[in-house]
Order: C-alpha cells, then structure tokens, then sequence
C-alpha cells in the first residue's frame, strides 16, 4: 500500500511539471546525424513508416491529438541530406475509429497500406492513387478480429500476414502474442491460420515493431518488447524458418532509448540511408521551446519542432457540411498551419490558455453567430462578437475574413445591421481572403472600405476529392434518364439570389425538347410549374439532421456527383454572386455551365468553355440555340483554365499572408 500511495504521489507531481510524448527519431545511416522531430503539445506522433520516391522520403504516421484521443493518418516529406520536413499532409485517412500504424508495402507494382483498425475489429487494406496523400479503400482482409499492428510480407510464392489478436478467453492481450495466416493472394485469396498459432507468446518480442524487411540474405522482423513498460525498446528477430508448418526466429538485438529525455520507443523502419524510429520524450509542460513557429535546424542530435503554435481556428470548422473549408484547412496544415478544435467561442478564458499556440481566429461565414429572426436578439449577439474580438486583438490574436460573397445567402432580418457588421469585419480584421478575381471590386463598391491587408486565393476543384468511378451512361442508366438527349442540370434552390424560379419559368416558355434534370428543395410552386413540361425529372434532396435541425440544402455527396456526371450542362441562372462553389464543382468534372454574364462569370470562364447570356434579359433561349447549332466545350482550353483553380497555390498564398500578420514571414 504505501508503495502504491507513493507511485501515485510522484506521477502526479511529474504529470503536473512533464509531459510524455510520441515523437518521430530520424538518423542519417551515412552521416550518422539524428534528428527528433517533435509535433506540438496537443498531439503526438508515432508508427512511423517509409516509403522513398526518388530523392524524397514520405514518412506515414499516427497523428493523435489528445482533446479527442482517436488516431488518424498523416504524411510528411523531407530529403535525406538536411532531415528537415518539408511538407505535411494531415488527415490522409481519417475514420471514425481510430487509426494507427500504417504499414505500407509494395504490391504488382502498386503501393498499399494496411492501418491498424482494431477499434473497428477489422484488417482494412487501402491503394495509394496519389503520391502521397490519395488512399482508397480496397477490401477488408479480416473481419470481427481485434488486431495489432498488423504487417504482410510475401515470401517463398505466400503472402505472410503477421499480427496480435486480442481474445480475453484466450489469455491474449494487444501486447503479448505474434499470430501467423498466409495466403496465395493477398487480395482475393482465403487466409489460413498457422498450425503453430500463436507462434510467439510473452510481452518481450510478440507485437509488431515495423515492417519486415530483408537484410542481405537474413529476415528481420522488428518486434515490441513491453515487458516493463509499452514501448520499452524494440527487439530485432532473425527469421530463421518459414513454412506453412513451422516458424522459428531468433532475437539478434534490442534497441534501447538513448537520447536526452527520451524513455521509450517503439517502431523501427530502415529504408534507403535513413533509420526512421519513434520515440517517447519527456517534455516540460512550462518551459516549451518558444521557437516553435519554424523548422529549426541543428546540427546531429538536433530537436526539430515543426511549426507548432502556428495554429488557427476556423468558424465554421473543417467539420462542417460545406467541403470548401475542409479541403482549404487541411492544405493550410500541410503548409504548417494546423487547424485547431478548441471550443473558444465567447470563452475568454479558454482563448487565453492557448493564445500561444493559437495566432489566428479564421471566419468564413461570420453572419452565422449574429443571425436571429429577432432585430433585438441579432443586435445583442452582434455586439457580444465586436466586444470578443477587440479582446482577441488584445491578446494578440489576428482576425482573418474570407470574402465569399457581398451579402449572406439567406434574407437578413435587418439589411442595415448586416452592412454594418460586414463593414466593421473589412475595417478591423487583420486579413481578408478573397475566393474570387471579381470580390475586391464588388466589395469595394458595396462597403466603400479598404482593407487593412488582402491576397488573392482562388477557389479550388473538386475532383481529386469527390471521386465516383462511373461513366456517364452508367450514371444515367441509375438515375432513369434517357441516354440520347442533351441533358441540362438545374440545382434548385429557393434563396432567390440563386434565380432558379425565373430560370424554369423561361426554361418553360422556350419548350423545348432538351432535357432538364432538376435537383435540391423544391417547393410545390415548383413541381406544378414543370408538371406538364415532359422532358423532366425532378430529385428531391436528401433531409440531412444536423444538430437537431433538418437540413435541406445540400445532396448526399454520391447523388450529387450522380447528377453532375450524368448532365451534359450545368445551370447557374444566379441574380447576384461573388464566388461560386458550384460552379468550381460543375468544371471539375468538365461540365460546361449555362449562366449570367455577371462579372464571376466572365473572370473565370472563356467562350470556348461557358455558354453565358444577358443577365438584364435573362434570354437563356440565346444559350439554347448555341447548344442546338453545335457549340461544345473546347477541352484543350478547359484543361488550360482548370490549372488556374488549384487548392496548393491558394493554401499557399493565405499561408504566406498568416505569417506576415502573426510575425513568422
């Protein structure tokens, strides 16, 4: 007892002075130069593992930030000569589980990926499709197991699949056994178990510590050894037999912590020049390296920290339903800018306990947290934001405002109080984004205000993240849509910015015999309208339930990539727009759309890709007749515009402008 009462006095007080944290251990086996490179305090890093492409090295990790403790994957880049990461892409699979380990492996010429998904009790392998951060799902190898750092290995004409299975009835934990299955194909072929099952047991060298690899003409399996404590040291094995009926390895060496503050580790990976390893640290919860905010660089033995207080807060969060915001914040992370999850908002107190690791509070859609249907309830809200923000200025925080369009979407209560807001945000924010080529002009004109610093960041396309692999006669065959017509695509939607009532009612006066395949929230105005226009299908959205509320606005991502492969021409009939994420999406998947000669629309189309009429008419006959004397869309000159929209520049250039304003340029 009084050993037990004076363990736990000591882990309190160390706990309240230290903290232990998974970093990454990189060593140059040629120069002998090793770096730590240590992610910021909110997170940890670990299960590294490589994959080399010419002069690059892409080191695959668990990213686990502690607010929610579930595990996701993350990749960065760094050349063999400095050690120093260049790039960072957070998120790359990312589940509701938690993921962890992502062994990586080369397949008829193809990389895969098998993470550890035990929380899913599955073995889940996955293909790259883009170096390096695309991964699709293939198919689940196991199912209903709880498995551990799972690794494959083909030898003697088998596919080899190393693992430790969890089964309380069996005595078998996560850190004390090694199980066997082989199969002749790794993909479709049936797993058969090891008739020696499980072939390792005890907690010194059972778990997974990395890939196997091949080292001259021995086999070496990493392996855990957490006899003491998890992550003690690794253990190198030598397989000296494999066979359908018999396993035997031999231990060759144990790798021991040996860097200042370092306790534990527990992946080991060779690959090319480099020895890639994880490592626990101890790290001092007051006393945290304040450069932080770039990759410095040492000599051997150095501590790279990778920007870690260059965190902002996005309002809404990638979580949200709209994918501009996701898509955006995860470049900016690759980029060094790391989208933090904290809840801030009107917490004074919370803001400050992370102002050092928070410079930058970023609103898209501001006029969300005044919004009400109540002018008395929107005004007190309103002033509650003006006041926490002057505090966030106090404190140091920079206020960033992305500019999609002049005025909200949806009909403000009280005109006046929206322009007042907005012109207050373009006066005092510290940057403001702009989406679109024709923003600064529209809201210069609208606000008569000139901001304190603006950049230019293009909205980005769609395609490399939404992917549904049909063609386009597959996706009208699914939808029931004739396969012989020109088929126009109407999203429909009510906010009359959007124009789709004037659009149908002249679509219906013009009868004629194309097809027009409306989508979205439609009222019965709407349905009565077009009910004896034959050439027609309507598809009502799907109700998506968000925090209580029903949501009507958008389709399931599926139905509507559906559509849009499906039509020939995509509809934009706007009455007034700064920034158009449908049409970003409509070009992505080489949809030419039919729309207003509005300023967006001529900045960001040519006559060769876009068929535009008179927004003052609203003639779309003129746009009909085109389509009917044989226009298309000029691909080559399409392929040429789509090079402008691309979400690593626009990162890029709202990155630069965050160091500028926070002090790190």
């Amino acid at each position: 007892m009084y050993k037990k009462i004076t363990r736990y006095i000591y882990n309190f007080i160390f706990h309240l002075f230290y903290k232990e944290q998974w970093c990454i251990v990189i060593t140059n086996k040629v120069s002998g130069e090793t770096k730590v490179i240590k992610p910021p305090l909110d997170r940890f890093w670990a299960d590294p593992m490589v994959i080399k492409e010419g002069d690059l090295y892409y080191i695959y990790i668990e990213e686990l930030e502690y607010y929610n403790n579930k595990g996701y994957l993350t990749v960065f880049s760094l050349n063999e000569t400095d050690l120093i990461p260049e790039k960072i892409y957070h998120n790359i699979i990312n589940k509701p589980y938690h993921l962890s380990y992502p062994h990586t492996f080369m397949y008829e010429g193809e990389r895969y990926m098998i993470p550890e998904s035990n929380r899913n009790k599955s073995i889940d392998l996955y293909k790259m499709t883009t170096l390096p951060d695309k991964w699709v799902f293939v198919t689940t190898l196991f199912e209903n197991v709880i498995a551990s750092d799972t690794v494959v290995f083909f030898h003697d004409e088998r596919w080899w699949l190393f693992t430790t299975l969890k089964d309380e009835a069996k005595g078998y934990t996560a850190l004390n056994n090694l199980h066997i299955f082989y199969s002749n194909d790794l993909i479709n072929g049936t797993w058969t178990s090891h008739v020696m099952n499980p072939v390792v047991l005890g907690k010194h060298h059972s778990r997974s510590a990395g890939p196997i690899y091949l080292k001259g003409d021995k086999i070496i399996r990493p392996s855990q050894n957490c006899r003491k404590r998890y992550g003690q040291s690794v253990v190198l094995n030598q397989i000296t037999r494999l066979t359908i009926d018999c396993y035997k390895e031999e231990i060759e060496r144990e790798i021991i912590p040996s860097l200042d503050s370092q306790v534990g580790l527990h992946t080991y990976v060779e690959c090319g020049d480099l020895i890639v390893t994880d490592g626990m640290f101890r790290r001092h919860r007051w006393n945290v390296e304040k450069q932080e905010r770039i990759i410095t660089h040492y000599s051997k033995g150095a501590i790279v920290s990778i920007k870690g207080n260059k965190g902002f807060i996005s309002f809404p969060s990638s979580e949200a339903i709209n994918p501009f915001v996701k898509i955006l914040n995860t470049h900016l992370s690759g980029l060094g800018w790391t989208e933090r999850k904290d809840k801030v908002w009107l917490k004074p107190y919370s803001l400050f306990k992370i102002r050092k690791e928070v410079k930058i509070l970023y609103f898209h859609w501001p006029e969300s947290i005044w919004r009400s249907s109540s002018f008395i309830i929107s005004g007190v809200k309103a002033l509650s934001f003006i006041i926490f923000l002057y505090y966030c200025k106090l404190i140091g925080i920079k206020l960033v405002f992305s500019r999609h369009n002049v005025l909200p979407h949806y009909k403000p209560g009280n005109k006046y109080l929206e322009y007042f807001m907005r012109r207050w945000v373009l006066k005092y924010f510290d940057l403001v984004i702009d989406h679109s080529r024709n923003a600064q002009s529209s809201f210069d004109d609208t606000f008569k205000v000139k901001p304190r610093r603006r950049v230019l960041a293009l909205h980005g396309l769609y395609d490399k993240y939404y992917q549904f692999n049909c063609t386009q006669n597959e996706a009208r065959v699914s939808l029931g849509l004739p396969s012989d017509k020109c088929i126009v695509l109407l999203h429909y939607n009510q906010n009359s910015y959007k124009g789709s009532l004037p659009f149908l009612k002249s679509w219906c006066k013009e009868n004629r015999t194309d097809f027009l395949l409306v989508i979205g929230d439609l009222t019965d105005e709407v349905v009565s309208l077009i009910s004896d226009y034959n050439n027609c299908k309507i598809i009502k959205n799907d109700v998506i339930e968000i925090s209580g509320t029903v949501e009507y606005r958008y389709l399931s991502e599926e139905m509507l990539l559906k559509n849009i492969i499906a039509a020939d021409y995509v509809a934009l009939p706007y009455v007034d727009i700064t920034t158009s994420g449908a049409y970003f999406m409509a070009i992505s998947y080489d949809k030419p759309v039919i729309a207003p000669d509005l300023p967006f629309f001529k900045l960001h189309t040519t006559p060769q890709t876009a068929l535009l009429y008179d927004a003052k008419t609203n003639k779309i006959g003129n746009a009909i007749n085109k389509i009917h004397n044989g226009w298309r869309i000029d691909k080559k000159e399409l392929a040429a515009l789509k090079k402008e929209f691309d979400w690593n520049e626009s990162a890029s250039q709202i990155a630069k402008s965050f160091d500028k304003i926070t002090g790190y340029a």
